[in-house]
């Protein structure tokens, strides 16, 4: 399973090993005219794509599952993240010209929880204006999300901002800049 980011569409590739069909089924968590159930036959390679402008959520949660021919189940569950636009991150310590705090919530503008699990991070800063911005701490999925800028200086303007990359390779859209003078 992988997302590619050339044509916009999650691919699903699966090969039937047994001597009896077995079904898949994938089914939106709001379904969808992109719902559907296929069957697969032995050493048959299949493949199921699912369009990005099909995709719509914050974020999109779906589930695959796979259906042998004896009953027996087993379900991918996954958090699609194109079109997620995450919550601004948050900066204290403003006052303080040696340091900013930053931490940023797992959490979309529309307030809607986005699940940690297989999921990367990248904080992004700017000096004076946004078009300096780099990234500041890159793709990464440790458990932390705070962060403490040491390299300012006082009179200076500074923004933060953070994105999302999920298990499959998309990424949601730049969260808002939060900016933050240092005095």
């Amino acid at each position: 399973m992988y997302f590619d980011s050339v044509t916009n569409k999650l691919k699903v590739q699966f090969t039937g090993l047994g001597d009896k069909p077995c079904v898949c089924a994938i089914d939106c968590a709001i379904p969808t005219d992109e719902d559907l159930n296929i069957s697969v036959c032995k050493d048959e390679v299949q493949e199921v794509t699912i369009n990005k402008t099909s995709i719509v959520g914050d974020p999109t949660k779906a589930t695959i599952t796979f259906v042998d021919s004896i009953g027996n189940l087993s379900e991918i569950k996954l958090q699609l993240l194109n079109g997620v636009k995450p919550l601004r991150p948050q900066a204290l310590d403003k006052t303080n010209p040696t340091h900013v705090t930053v931490t940023f919530p797992y959490v979309t503008e529309n307030g809607k929880n986005i699940d940690k699990e297989n999921l990367y991070y990248q904080v992004l800063r700017y000096e004076n204006t946004s078009d300096s911005a780099k990234v500041w701490k890159d793709w990464s999925n440790q458990p932390t999300n705070s962060f403490i800028d040491a390299d300012v200086k006082s009179d200076r303007t500074y923004g933060y901002a953070v994105r999302f990359r999920g298990e499959f390779g998309e990424t949601s859209l730049l969260s808002k800049w939060t900016i933050v003078y240092v005095t």
